[in-house]
């Protein structure tokens, strides 16, 4: 098992690190790019974290590593708001959230000075309030999906949201029972195989739906016509003869996607 964990681990640790590459590469200048890039390393602290033994506990860059992990959650919650909800402004109340998170797990992992009840009841807290992030992450990836212009973005919202947030939920569970430290392999493995299947996914989905509208902010209709621009003309000609003169849309199956390849623009355009 320690040989398959390694495996698992190392495999996950690579993935992440080539996410955290497209994410610098692809969405350098957004928000959104900016925080899978912290989402990614968070998950990298993680994967590193379970190697340590308790030798390494009173170091200060451990203490970095558990609080990049510790972060995960709301970072999570802020990825999501920033990719789909196209109100979002990240202010200083969401650092503050994060911040309030990252503390109570700190105070639930070192500060045992009260009886065990209460450690306990600390950390259910503080793990209640990453669940409450992550599943508001989800909220925000599926809402409004339906009225999302770009296909691939869409299909990114219900595969990514899910994947993300189900492994995050269950590895914020999953350590509610553990003792003492370092954990168990079995635990460790069943984690790196979460986190390399996660890992995975991310990156498939990054790869393979190459599209220039995939990272930018979500385009929602509105009852305002087309801005008069010059290059817009003979696009909207194109389009208007493709419907009225070709009867486009009464093609069968007919998509966002395969009008934008007709025209030979961006899905978002």
């Amino acid at each position: 098992m320690l040989f398959w964990d390694g495996v698992l681990r190392g495999s996950a640790a690579g993935l992440l690190a080539l996410l955290i590459v497209l994410f610098v590469r692809d969405g350098r200048r957004t928000l959104t790019g900016r925080l899978g890039v912290l989402l990614s390393l968070s998950g990298l602290a993680y994967l590193v974290l379970p190697t340590l033994d308790s030798a390494v506990d009173a170091t200060w860059w451990r203490l970095l590593v558990h609080i990049s992990t510790l972060s995960g959650p709301g970072l999570f919650w802020l990825f999501a708001a920033s990719w789909f909800d196209d109100d979002f402004t990240l202010r200083m109340h969401h650092a503050m959230a994060l911040a309030a998170s990252v503390l109570l797990g700190l105070i639930s992992d070192f500060g045992a000075v009260s009886p065990a009840m209460h450690v306990l009841l600390l950390d259910i807290i503080w793990r209640l309030s990453a669940i409450g992030m992550v599943g508001a992450g989800i909220v925000i990836s599926l809402r409004g999906r339906q009225n999302d212009l770009v296909e691939t973005r869409r299909r990114t919202r219900l595969v990514l949201s899910t994947a993300i947030g189900l492994v995050i939920a269950w590895v914020v569970l999953a350590e509610l029972p553990l003792k003492g430290w370092p954990p168990p392999l079995g635990w460790r493995l069943i984690n790196s195989a979460g986190l390399f299947a996660l890992a995975a996914t991310l990156t498939v989905t990054i790869t393979g739906w190459r599209d220039p509208g995939l990272l930018a902010p979500v385009r929602t209709p509105t009852l305002a016509g087309p801005r008069a621009e010059a290059d817009d003309s003979q696009l909207l000609a194109r389009l208007d003869n493709d419907m009225k003169r070709e009867r486009l849309y009464r093609q069968n199956g007919l998509t966002i996607a395969s009008v934008a390849a007709r025209l030979g623009v961006p899905e978002y355009r």
